[in-house]
Parts: C-alpha cells; sequence; structure tokens
C-alpha cells in the first residue's frame, strides 16, 4: 500500500512489506498530513514520502544486517506537532506559540539532524542584536524543549542540550513618584489614563489589563485573569479608577474589552508593546525617564509602585498577594523598594537614639 491515510489519525502512516516476504510493518510517520497551509501540506507529503522509502531501505538493510538511520522531518513539520501535542499544555502557551513561529522562520526549512550547535550559537549572536538577553533566553530554551522532544525519533540526542544562556544583567525595577505620576496622567488621553491607574490600583499586569472586558467590571471590584496560573481573582476598584473606567464606559458601552483601543494586532505581544509604547511616550513628552537601562520607570514598574507604596501604609503582606497575584508570598520581596524618605528616615533613627 506505501503511504495512506487513516480516519482517526492526522499523521501520515506508511505500509511496508519487507524485501525477505516478513510481516507487513504498519507504522505512524509523526507528519501531519492536515497541515495549516497548502504549501506545509505538500512539504509534508513529500517528507512522509521520503519516511516510506526510508523505511523500505531500513528494511533492506535489516536483511543484511546493517543499522537504521532516523527518520527525517523539517523544523517545521516538527514545531507544528510540537505546537499541537506539547505545547497545548504548557502554561505559557500563548507566548509559546509566538517563540515557535519566530523559530520556523529562521531554522523552518532546515532537516532536524541537520540542525548543529554551531547554528544555534550564530542564531543566538544575530538574534542578540535584536532583542534582549533575556528574550533570547526564553527563545533558546523552548527550542531546547522541542529538540530534546525529538529526540529518539528524529535524534540520538539533542545538539544543543548543554548550551548556556546568555548573562543578563539585572537592573533595579524603579517606582513612579508621586509627582511624576501626577505629571504623566496629565499628559495621557482618559482611556490610557485608566490603564495606568489600573495598574497602579489594581496591581495588574499589561496582559492581565488587556484581557479585561466589560462583563469582568462588577463595580465594586473587577475579575481579573492571571494568565500565567490560569486563575481569576477579584480585585477591589479604588474611587478614582471607578471614575475613570465610568467615563470610559460612556463613551465605549459597545465594546467588549475595556482597553479595547489598545488591543490593535494580530497577537498579544502586540497588544503589551502597545501600553509600553504609551508610556514610553508619554514619558519622552513629560521628561520622565523611561526604561530600566537608564533607570527609569515601565510599565511592569507601575505594579512595582502600587505595590510598595500598599506595603509603605502598613497593608498586611497578605492583602497585597491576594491583590497582585502572587502564588509564592516570599515573591513579594521583589516588589517592594523602599523610598528615598523612608530610607532617609532610618539613617536619621541612629542619632534619634542617641539624642534621647
Amino acid at each position: 500500500m506505501g503511504l495512506y491515510v487513516r480516519p482517526n489519525s492526522p499523521y501520515f502512516w506508511t505500509d511496508v512489506s519487507p524485501p525477505d516476504g516478513g510481516p507487513r510493518i504498519q507504522k505512524s510517520t509523526k507528519i501531519r498530513h492536515d497541515a495549516t497551509t497548502p504549501q506545509l501540506r505538500k512539504e509534508n507529503r513529500q517528507l512522509a514520502e521520503r519516511v516510506y522509502h526510508e523505511r523500505y531501505a531500513a528494511a533492506a538493510r535489516r536483511l543484511h544486517g546493517e543499522p537504521e538511520p532516523k527518520p527525517a522531518s523539517t523544523f517545521a513539520a516538527f514545531a507544528e506537532w510540537y505546537e499541537r501535542h506539547v505545547t497545548v499544555h504548557h502554561r505559557g502557551a500563548k507566548r509559546e506559540r509566538e517563540i515557535l513561529k519566530t523559530l520556523t522562520d529562521t531554522f523552518g526549512k532546515r532537516q532536524l539532524r541537520d540542525l548543529s550547535k554551531a547554528d544555534v550559537q550564530e542564531w543566538v549572536t544575530e538574534r542578540r542584536d535584536e532583542v534582549s538577553a533575556a528574550t533570547v533566553n526564553r527563545e533558546l530554551d523552548v527550542l531546547k524543549r522541542l529538540l530534546k522532544e525529538a529526540v529518539p525519533v528524529y535524534l540520538e540526542a539533542s545538539p544543543i542540550a548543554a548550551l548556556k544562556r546568555l548573562r543578563t544583567e539585572k537592573r533595579a525595577v524603579v517606582t513612579l513618584t508621586p509627582d511624576d505620576e501626577k505629571t504623566l496622567l496629565v499628559a495621557l488621553p482618559p482611556a490610557d489614563q485608566a490603564i495606568v491607574l489600573a495598574a497602579l490600583d489594581t496591581l495588574a499586569r499589561a496582559g492581565e489589563l488587556l484581557a479585561l472586558r466589560w462583563a469582568d467590571d462588577h463595580g465594586r471590584y473587577l475579575t481579573i485573569l492571571n494568565p500565567k496560573a490560569g486563575e481569576s481573582r477579584k480585585v477591589p476598584v479604588s474611587t478614582r479608577l471607578r471614575t475613570a473606567l465610568d467615563a470610559l464606559k460612556k463613551k465605549r458601552r459597545k465594546k467588549v474589552y475595556i482597553f479595547a483601543h489598545r488591543r490593535q494586532g494580530e497577537t498579544p505581544t502586540t497588544w503589551s508593546n502597545s501600553v509600553k509604547q504609551m508610556l514610553e511616550d508619554a514619558c519622552r513628552r513629560t521628561g520622565i525617564t523611561y526604561g530600566r537601562k537608564k533607570e527609569g520607570i515601565t510599565f511592569h514598574g507601575l505594579r512595582h509602585t502600587g505595590a510598595t507604596r500598599m506595603i509603605e501604609a502598613g497593608v498586611s503582606l497578605r492583602i497585597v498577594q491576594a491583590i497582585g497575584g502572587w502564588s509564592d508570598l516570599r515573591l513579594l520581596t521583589r516588589y517592594t523598594h523602599p523610598s528615598d524618605a523612608a530610607m532617609q528616615d532610618a539613617v536619621e533613627a541612629v542619632s534619634r537614639a542617641v539624642s534621647r
């Protein structure tokens, strides 16, 4: 029969009759016949046909006592299988799908078995000129998991199993001062003011805010979905945020998402970048330092700002944890940034004890 498909399987199958007259061998190729595009379906069929011929040749080699080589697959074909059967079970599936697309743009036409450590090292060097070291590391982690999954069907071992991640420089997160906050809010249109206030007062991440629907607004509280943990939490709405949301709702009550104006583009990453760009532009107009490299504020720094202010005001760590959605109380230590005034008061306390 050669190459065929089964009604209950998405893969091409091979039916090999050994040249020595032994029993027929029917095996899946693990190459999909229902790929997403006509071009990819054509490529997959060609790969499957190659697998059939290799399996027939392998049967002949076994007849003469020769070792059997690994089957072939392009990176694109295996990445599609990996996304459908492995990525889908990961907590950060959305982000991983975007990374897989980036990796496929680079390695898609390459054969898995031809991909070497040197190839990946060259890619890391070129990629580092385009994005941060942290981003390269995230992409490298996905590539490592994908190649590990290809063992032992397509590879004897992953060529980059021991490849080290790039060294990243940890910069302190800067919080927003009250004066800078007032300046920033004045420079923003009402819809973006609401986003900044929501980030400060609910401790929500950019992705969480962009996923908020009007159906999640219950007046006194918001239901916020944590995309990392896949769990929702109830967060009280401050008086100033309530005012901003009510004003926004009057103009956009027909929209599904509260901050729909920042959901422009094809992917959640594009939406988040839109929010970050908004803040960067506002900081540039008002003279506020932006970006961790310059020891300035970032959008994620708004979450740090809100948590720090709550803790300085004497709010229980447990309450801050519940509002921000941290799974471990110890993670909050990264979100507490003593103000200059508080630190000055601390050192003055030494001499006050002597004065008394």
